[in-house]
C-alpha cells in the first residue's frame, strides 16, 4: 500500500538561527495508522509537522502526499491543508471566532461550501468531539480541554485524511487525555491516519501502532512500540525512559 505521506531527507533552518532544526529527516506514514512521534523537547517535532501540510517548506528534501510531490502554490496548499489537518499545542493559536460554531465553520466556509453543507460538517465534527452542547458558547469562555476539542473539531470539519496533533495532550488531565485519544481512535477506525507528537512514552506505548523517534532533527527509529521500547541502547541514546505498562484503553489491544 502506498504511504499517505512521505518526508524524504528534509533539511530546514529557521531564518536567523544558526543551528538547523531538521537534518535530513526521512519518514513514511502508512494509511489508517496510529502514529506517535516521540522525542524530547527541542528535537524537531514541532518543526517537522508543519512541513506535512506546507506551512513550512524545506530548504532541501521532498514531501509527498499520496505519492505526489507537494506544490507550494496557493491553490495546491489550500487543498493540501484541507486533507492534512494540524491541531497545535496551544488551542488559542487556532480559536479566534466569537462562538464555537463560528470557529468550526471557518474552514468549510473558506473552502466555498454552502451554509447547509457547512452546518452538516460542523454538526458531525461537534458530535465526533462531543462538544455539541458548546456550539453557541463563546470560545473565550471555554476550559483548556474544551478548547482542545473545539480546535480538533475545526480541523475535522475539513474532512481530512491525515490528522496531526502537536503535543495536544500535554496540558490535559488524565480523564480528558483519554477522551481525546478515544476520538483519535475513532478517526483511525474510519481509515484516517492520526499522528500524535508527544514526549509522553506512556501514550506512545499503549496507543500507537507505529512509534517514530526523533533526535536532533533526524528520524532515528520507526517501528512498533514493543520493538522501540525493547531497544535499551536507543532509549539511552535519545534520553527517554521505558514506559509504564498502562492498560490499553483507547489504544492497542
Amino acid at each position: 500500500m502506498m504511504p499517505i505521506l512521505e518526508l524524504d531527507n528534509l533539511h530546514y533552518r529557521y531564518p536567523g538561527h544558526g543551528a538547523p532544526a531538521l537534518r535530513g529527516a526521512t519518514l513514511s506514514l502508512p494509511t489508517g495508522a496510529r502514529v506517535a512521534l516521540l522525542a524530547r523537547n527541542g528535537c524537531g517535532k514541532s518543526t517537522l509537522l508543519p512541513h506535512c501540510n506546507g506551512i513550512l517548506r524545506p530548504d532541501s528534501g521532498i514531501v509527498r502526499f499520496e505519492g505526489r510531490r507537494l506544490a507550494y502554490d496557493r491553490r495546491s496548499l489550500r487543498e493540501l491543508r484541507r486533507r492534512v489537518g494540524i491541531v497545535f499545542q496551544n488551542p488559542d493559536d487556532q480559536l479566534f471566532s466569537a462562538s464555537v460554531a463560528q470557529d468550526i465553520s471557518f474552514g468549510p466556509l473558506n473552502l466555498g461550501l454552502g451554509e447547509r453543507e457547512t452546518r452538516r460538517l460542523v454538526q458531525a465534527a461537534a458530535e465526533m468531539c462531543e462538544i455539541t452542547e458548546l456550539l453557541e458558547r463563546p470560545t473565550h469562555a471555554l476550559g483548556g480541554g474544551q478548547k482542545t476539542r473545539v480546535a480538533l473539531a475545526g480541523v475535522l470539519a475539513m474532512d481530512p485524511v491525515v490528522v496531526i496533533a502537536d503535543e495536544v495532550t500535554t496540558s490535559l488531565d488524565p480523564w480528558m487525555r483519554r477522551q481525546v485519544l478515544a476520538i483519535f481512535q475513532r478517526l483511525v477506525a474510519e481509515g484516517r491516519t492520526v499522528v500524535v507528537a508527544t514526549h509522553d512514552v506512556e501514550i506512545a506505548h499503549y496507543w500507537a501502532d507505529l512509534v517514530v523517534v526523533m533526535n536532533e532533527g533526524r528520524i532515528v527509529a520507526a517501528d512498533g512500540s514493543d520493538c522501540i521500547f525493547a531497544d535499551e541502547a536507543l532509549m539511552a541514546f535519545v534520553g527517554l525512559r521505558d514506559p509504564w505498562r498502562l492498560p490499553p484503553v483507547g489504544g492497542r489491544e
